[in-house]
């Protein structure tokens, strides 16, 4: 009888361990998938980082519209505007000029293209023209107005308008854009100043040689007068529809006031042997009204391209002999 009850009382004592132990188990792996969740997940409301299979990488779980992790990315496309990816996080490209590359400087974040002194301040290849780096591929330059538009191209001198275009100062023929200079020797010139206007009489060896191939029938002549330094006084065209030709020489009356050739009243072309060309104008109201002083002569025929062009010019200094009356020296 105490056999017996020894043994049921041993019996019962292990099914209560058996028991425990397994509410204790059971309790231990309903623990450890709460923590495997949270390890999961981030913490008790779900958001965090966890290793999605086939993504092949991190991805945000973010389940409640906490953004703490936005700034997080793999490359510069997965973050804002004027932001760079750094070690798996967005921030600004810069914080002073030396985060950018040479000519830019750090503005809101940004590194920007910026003005230039000297070759110095420039990327390797490039060069420092009107305050601006430009690659020699590029000359017009790469940098935009600022508002993400490429500038303007810079002005080009446009040959027979009497305008000057790209602002260098130097008007049509008297631009080296626009032809070579032949060396002008001044023959005679007298400027009677008139008011408004001038009597006007210039006779010029245009060249010794090398300009016999100027055919005022087929080329449109300009005479140009410019002081030193100062602006256009005179530019006056005479259109090759308005010439006369016999033999060497070309002849131009104007019988009908010709507007563009501002009160010339004749001009003469007259070709020599060998490339020799003179030249001889005048005009009793000529347009200009001029100073004593240096002075920039210069005659250009129009061809029908720039390569066709042949100028010639001379600067030579005009005194006054009497009142109102400049002679060149």
């Amino acid at each position: 009888m105490t056999n017996s009850k020894r043994f049921r009382g041993l019996v019962i004592g292990g099914l209560a361990v058996l028991l425990v132990s397994g509410v204790s188990f059971a309790h231990d792996r309903d623990d450890d998938r709460w923590h495997s969740d949270r390890d999961h997940h981030g913490d008790s409301h779900g958001r965090g980082w966890g290793h999605e299979h086939g993504h092949g990488g991190w991805q945000n779980h973010d389940h409640d519209g906490d953004h703490d992790h936005d700034d997080c990315c793999r490359a510069d496309a997965d973050c804002a505007s004027g932001q760079r990816c750094d070690d798996g996080h967005c921030r600004a490209e810069c914080v002073c000029d030396a985060d950018c590359g040479r000519g830019e400087t750090c503005e809101s974040g940004q590194c920007v293209r910026s003005g230039c002194a000297t070759d110095a301040d420039c990327a390797q290849g490039e060069s420092c023209s009107n305050g601006q780096c430009i690659h020699p591929d590029d000359p017009n330059g790469s940098t935009d107005d600022g508002n993400g538009q490429p500038p303007p191209p810079a002005p080009q001198e446009i040959c027979g308008d009497c305008i000057d275009n790209d602002g260098n100062g130097l008007t049509d023929f008297e631009d080296p854009a626009c032809c070579g200079m032949q060396p002008m020797q001044i023959k005679r010139a007298r400027i009677v100043s008139r008011g408004g206007t001038s009597r006007l009489r210039l006779r010029a060896m245009l060249a010794r040689k090398g300009m016999g191939g100027v055919n005022p029938t087929t080329q449109d002549v300009f005479l140009q007068i410019r002081p030193a330094g100062g602006g256009e006084a005179l530019c006056a065209r005479v259109p090759a529809s308005s010439f006369k030709r016999s033999r060497r020489s070309f002849r131009f009356k104007n019988r009908s006031a010709l507007a563009s050739a501002k009160g010339l009243s004749q001009l003469a072309v007259k070709i020599g042997s060998q490339g020799r060309v003179r030249m001889q104008a005048r005009g009793s109201k000529v347009q200009m009204n001029v100073e004593p002083g240096p002075m920039q002569l210069t005659v250009g025929f129009q061809g029908a391209t720039p390569a066709q062009n042949v100028c010639s010019g001379t600067t030579t200094s005009f005194h006054t002999i009497q009142h109102q009356v400049l002679v060149a020296q």
